[in-house]
């Protein structure tokens, strides 16, 4: 409990929580904003705020098994009598009266009953007889200089503790009857035995934020060699160091957070090195998992989607106007692009331009329970994009949606003022970037022409609307799932991997397999071995050597049984 909650009460509080392992349950104070800033800080229920000058009276009856007592210096006395008489351990601010009579009048009781007293002290306090002193900490028994108001060893407020068992009147024991233990920790020196030879799992895995989390700044190393290891060339040397140093860190680790990190005890040590271990085996599984899936999961593409685009430019005034003088007289540009855009789809994710479906070869049973078969899990599959949910045309599956059925969407849209504030203009233009990508049978002229047709048909009046198609577009591709040298791929991909590969369609776009298609009447099987967290299209993108070996090896025996 805490008996005066102003500015020490309040500030003291958090060194109990920090440093000694307590909870604030209780607390008293004249004026009632005082206990509920307390209490609002440290978690205290309000029907256990009490004010009033009898407030430390009930305090004391609630369940405690200590008091802080920081209330104005003249009530020390009373209120320390009341809590050794209520069987409280007690700490008291300085000084514990309001003068020396004071404190000699209630003081020897006090030390024969309390069960722990203590108070920080203070020279020349006006009416002290003397000084007291030497100060000496409470936890690590350091002894304080003068002006320290903390100690600069374990960083504890400074504190003494009366000694019941010293015949000297107003003795001081060197560390405080509250740590039943020597507690070295946090102050580089020797490590208990019982803990300095273990190995550490949250050292090794997560070497240098484990590090920065202990204070143990070494382990920084670890980062270093982790960003020249990517260096051409020479960068295996650095990952082999690496994982030296790593291994170094687990056998080293206890040893360093016990001597550069405060704990409460040993016990409370191995909780929070038992923590970082749960972590790293976590960690460790997680990656293992993604491994193990991602190279013993064998994939057949048979598909890629084709691809048109078109511009949208939408033209009002010649140039920004005053929207306070032209607003609600002449059209937005912005306004406008925003309902042709909003045409494009429903509510539910359909395309709602005439025409975009009715070239699109159905899905039959067979290639439905075919994508079925792939392993997908929706919390997984949202991680990547960071989205809450998933979206799409109703009726069908989210491989389905992304690799056998059509898109509309819309890249970019910009106009009027971009800078940073506010400008009320009523701009002159409005743009917007639209690209499709297709599915068998579609073509992407076709798409574009009803696209633009439709554009136009929805445009409201008073704006120009103007229509650009980039380029030709791209194709689709799809080879047919009884085609030779697709299961002759599909025998290769067993051997290698001894299960049956998935059947899959990619939702991006390869010109080349249309074109290969449509000149050479050929079709082309794709063949590959790079796996998900390879980062394709990124300035980090790698391909394996494993997967390498593989992938020589795979064509070798394509091309043997291609010749058979």
């Amino acid at each position: 409990g805490l008996i005066g909650c102003g500015g020490r009460g309040q500030w003291i509080t958090k060194f109990f929580l920090e440093h000694g392992g307590f909870n604030f349950v209780a607390c008293s104070d004249y004026f009632q904003d005082r206990v509920d800033a307390v209490g609002e800080k440290v978690g205290i229920p309000a029907a256990k705020r009490f004010t009033g000058l009898s407030g430390y009276k009930r305090l004391l009856e609630q369940r405690l098994d200590a008091v802080v007592i920081e209330s104005p210096p003249y009530f020390h006395p009373e209120q320390i009598a009341a809590a050794v008489d209520a069987g409280k351990h007690v700490y008291c601010a300085k000084p514990i009266a309001g003068a020396s009579s004071g404190a000699d009048t209630d003081q020897p009781d006090v030390r024969s009953q309390a069960p722990t007293l203590n108070y920080v002290p203070v020279a020349n306090y006006p009416g002290d007889a003397q000084a007291v002193g030497p100060y000496t900490c409470v936890v690590c028994g350091y002894v304080l200089g003068p002006a320290d108001s903390v100690c600069t060893r374990c960083k504890t407020p400074r504190g003494m503790q009366v000694d019941p068992q010293s015949a000297v009147p107003g003795a001081f024991a060197p560390t405080s009857a509250l740590y039943a233990e020597q507690n070295t920790s946090g102050m580089k020196s020797t490590v208990p035995a019982e803990i300095a030879g273990g190995w550490n799992w949250g050292a090794f895995w997560f070497t240098w934020i484990w590090g920065l989390n202990h204070r143990a700044y070494v382990t920084l190393y670890a980062l270093l060699l982790g960003v020249l290891g990517v260096l051409p060339g020479i960068g295996a040397l650095f990952n082999i160091a690496s994982l030296g140093f790593q291994i170094y860190c687990g056998v080293k680790g206890n040893s360093w957070a016990w001597q550069n990190r405060r704990f409460d005890s040993i016990a409370h040590f191995r909780t929070v090195q038992r923590i970082w271990a749960y972590w790293a085996l976590g960690f460790f599984v997680a990656v293992l998992l993604l491994v193990v899936l991602a190279v013993i999961v064998p994939l057949m593409m048979m598909g890629t989607r084709g691809l048109a685009a078109v511009t949208v430019d939408v033209q009002g005034p010649d140039h920004d106007l005053h929207s306070g003088t032209y607003g609600g007289a002449v059209a937005n540009p912005i306004h406008a692009l925003v309902r042709i855009l909003d045409s494009l789809h429903d509510r539910e994710g359909r395309i709602t331009v005439e025409g975009f479906y009715d070239r699109v070869r159905p899905l039959s049973d067979g290639e439905r329970a075919e994508m079925a078969r792939v392993p997908y899990d929706e919390r997984e599959y949202l991680s990547e994009p960071g989205s809450p949910a998933v979206f799409g045309e109703p009726g069908f599956s989210t491989y389905e949606r992304t690799w056998a059925r059509p898109t509309l969407e819309i890249n970019g849209i910009w106009g009027g003022f971009q800078g940073e504030g506010l400008k009320t203009v009523l701009p002159s233009t409005a743009h917007a970037k639209i690209s499709c990508r297709l599915v068998a049978d579609q073509d992407p002229a076709q798409i574009s022409e009803i696209l633009e047709k439709h554009i136009r048909r929805v445009s409201p009046p008073g704006v120009k609307v103007t229509v650009g198609r980039r380029g030709s577009g791209s194709f689709p591709y799809l080879i047919p799932p009884d085609h030779d040298g697709l299961v002759i791929a599909a025998s290769v991909l067993k051997d290698l991997y001894g299960k049956e590969p998935y059947r899959i369609r990619s939702g991006g776009t390869i010109p080349a397999n249309a074109m290969f298609l449509e000149h050479l009447k050929a079709y082309t099987i794709v063949f590959g071995f790079g796996l998900e967290d390879e980062r394709l299209h990124s300035p980090n993108e790698f391909f394996r050597l494993s997967s390498f070996e593989r992938g020589q090896k795979a064509y070798g025996m394509l091309l043997q049984r291609l010749g058979q």
